[in-house]
């Protein structure tokens, strides 16, 4: 029995619809908080009760279906509509709207279809004429809001075309199904496959579009060679040479779409995969670097399991099941260099045998399944419009951007030469201000009661160092008006400060022996050049660093402070603001800090810290030598180690009352 979409009208709920599920139905409505569960209602003349309330739906179970009428609708307006329906609604009435000023306004789903095109009524989706009534509702509440931002809103219930057809294109895509070879052809070659003797083959793939994934499609080609032995290949290659006639040899066997993700590499293994799966004895020669790799992998291991990173898994699977039965041998060719008359005529006949499946490759991505590619090719120009108008779009805010700051500076010329000398701080102003800078009150630490400090990154060295810094600032816990103090602290001072304190440089990521990312220690300021060290990643590491350092124990380091980009290197010099507290503390060796700093931000240009400032630092041989005992793992291996860490900190939190939460 179908069971139909029922209008339900109450003083509770004014309009609402209902959508059959299985043996329930949803009823979507405005005010569903006044329902209460196992309330009963009548839907239809019947009754109903309450079994699951939620904020903008109900769910109710009939007692009985059976009397349920055949027809149900909506102000006599059927309500199974599509998005592509209520849109023209939606831009045909707000249109009417504020040309004519309909009196009253309309109230409800019918006196909003009365404008959509009388055939587009017989459409059914009742689900989605239920998430539709919701939405005119919310634009029906918005009459008042200037114009400009409801056509905005309005665009936004428009989709692009491949945004409507993405679930569409998903499914063909993975449905395409492999080619079948011509009974006879696959009779003669399975026989020669059957005597042991090799069987040559050419694939090659074709994807058009393949920057953009949504918009891609591509094919897969497969040739035999048909030649009986190297003599009659090496006579066609000086045939095409003289006469540029292609083998007759070079038969096509199969070309079709490729299933699946639509890419060239997935589109050149597929086609070897083809190969492989029909055939026991194959020479396969491809211009596919990265399939020769993938085949070498699945080659050289005896355990599935260990292919499981790979790319296009599943055709990794079938091929791997299929390189362990019959005789295989996978040689590469040149792509494109069919016109090189500097090479041996059987190297020609390969890369002519390469040419061949390119060419059918090619010719079948452009017309197989014209129809497909026609609205493939459709979207592309849609979303290809899309990111022109997203592009010019930013580069406008760009250039508002830039004519903001241009502005702004001549704001400040002017203001500069209008206000008495006197009444600008000079640099050297502010750098006095700086170096007096004191705290007082200052914040108090508590003494954390766990801690996990030996599991952090850096090292227990280096990070007792850091605690010990942590100790030494002075926070104020009095916010002021005061212009220093609300300059802020950025983290490159910090980190400065910090390696004056502790006499050691902060270790860095770099590639190790082995390529594997570890962290490596500084002994100096040419280790700093040759490692080519900038400031901005010391600073952000050593905001990794704090991170770790107050995750592994259970009290803050610093006090709770507004984060953000700050104004204390700013009116020192710099030509932006830097990310740190928006609050300024005293830190150790505060004016060597400045000191380095005055010198270094008078002679920076550009819109990021690269050069390290020349700063006092004495470095501890010992320490060095000790931090760099204590750095052997890996930089994954000692941060996973330092998440568990930090875990343990966080269920001791949980456990027991009292203490800080991060």
């Amino acid at each position: 029995m179908q069971t139909p979409l029922t209008q339900l009208r109450s003083t509770e709920t004014r309009e609402a619809i209902v959508v059959p599920e299985g043996e329930t139905l949803t009823l979507y409505a405005d005010h569903c908080k006044a329902f209460t569960k196992d309330d009963q209602l009548e839907i239809a003349n019947v009754p109903c009760k309450v079994i699951h309330i939620a904020e903008h739906f109900v769910q109710v179970k009939p007692h009985s279906t059976a009397d349920w009428p055949a027809e149900a609708t909506i102000h006599q307006h059927q309500a199974h509509t599509t998005p592509e329906d209520m849109c023209q609604a939606l831009d045909a009435y707000w249109t009417q709207f504020w040309t004519k000023q309909p009196d009253p306004p309309p109230s409800d789903l019918g006196d909003i279809l009365q404008y959509v095109p009388a055939q587009m009524h017989s459409k059914r989706c009742a689900a989605v004429s239920a998430y539709c009534l919701t939405a005119l509702r919310n634009f029906l509440r918005m009459q008042r809001q200037d114009w400009k931002t409801l056509l905005n809103e309005i665009s936004a219930a428009y989709q692009t075309a491949a945004q409507q057809a993405a679930e569409w294109l998903h499914l063909c895509n993975w449905t395409h199904t492999e080619p079948d070879i011509q009974p006879g052809l696959y009779q003669a070659v399975h026989a020669v496959d059957m005597q042991g003797a090799p069987l040559s083959f050419y694939t090659d793939g074709s994807c058009q579009f393949p920057a953009h994934p949504n918009e891609s499609y591509s094919t897969y080609s497969v040739i035999i060679d048909t030649a009986t032995d190297d003599a009659e290949r090496e006579q066609h290659a000086k045939h095409y040479a003289t006469g540029q006639h292609m083998p007759c040899t070079l038969c096509s066997l199969a070309v079709a779409r490729t299933p699946g993700e639509q890419r060239i590499h997935r589109a050149e293994l597929y086609a070897i995969v083809y190969i492989c799966e029909r055939f026991q004895n194959t020479i396969v020669h491809t211009d596919s670097a990265v399939t020769l790799a993938a085949i070498r992998r699945c080659q050289n291991t005896s355990n599935p399991d260990t292919l499981h990173d790979m790319e296009d898994l599943d055709l990794v699977l079938r091929l791997w099941v299929t390189l362990h039965t019959g005789n295989r041998q996978f040689l590469k060719v040149k792509a494109h260099a069919e016109e090189d008359s500097q090479v041996p005529w059987l190297t020609l006949y390969h890369r002519l045998g390469n040419k061949r499946a390119n060419d059918v490759a090619i010719t079948a991505n452009e017309f197989l399944l014209a129809p497909l590619v026609q609205e493939m090719q459709d979207m592309h120009k849609d979303l290809a419009a899309q990111r022109h108008h997203l592009a010019q779009l930013l580069r406008y805010h760009l250039e508002v951007i830039r004519r903001h700051a241009e502005l702004k500076f001549i704001k400040q010329q002017e203001e500069a030469t209008t206000l008495p000398e006197q009444a600008l701080p000079t640099r050297q102003a502010v750098f006095h201000k700086l170096c007096q800078y004191q705290a007082d009150p200052c914040w108090s630490r508590v003494a954390p009661q766990v801690q996990e400090l030996r599991h952090c990154t850096w090292g227990p060295t280096l990070t007792a160092k850091l605690q010990d810094w942590c100790n030494q600032i002075r926070w104020p816990t009095n916010r002021t008006d005061d212009e220093i103090q609300n300059a802020g602290l950025t983290w490159i001072e910090m980190v400065l400060s910090f390696m004056i304190f502790a006499r050691c440089f902060l270790p860095v990521k770099r590639p190790g022996q082995e390529g594997v990312m570890m962290l490596t220690p500084i002994q100096s300021f040419a280790a700093l050049k040759a490692y080519d060290v900038k400031l901005s990643e010391l600073a952000n590491l050593f905001a990794i660093f704090c991170k770790q350092l107050q995750d592994l124990q259970d009290t803050p380091i610093f006090p709770e402070v507004e984060r953000g980009l700050v104004r204390s290197l700013y009116i020192q010099g710099a030509a932006f603001f830097s990310s740190g507290f928006r609050i300024r503390a005293v830190v150790p060796f505060q004016t060597e800090v400045l000191s380095s700093l005055q010198p270094y931000l008078l002679r920076h240009r550009g819109r990021a810290f690269v050069d390290i400032p020349e700063f006092p630092i004495e470095p501890d041989e010992a320490m060095f030598l000790q931090v760099k005992s204590e750095l052997r793992q890996s930089w994954d291996s000692r941060t996973a180690m330092t998440h568990k860490a930090a875990r343990r900190i966080t269920d001791w939190y949980s456990l027991h009352e009292g203490g800080w939460k991060w």
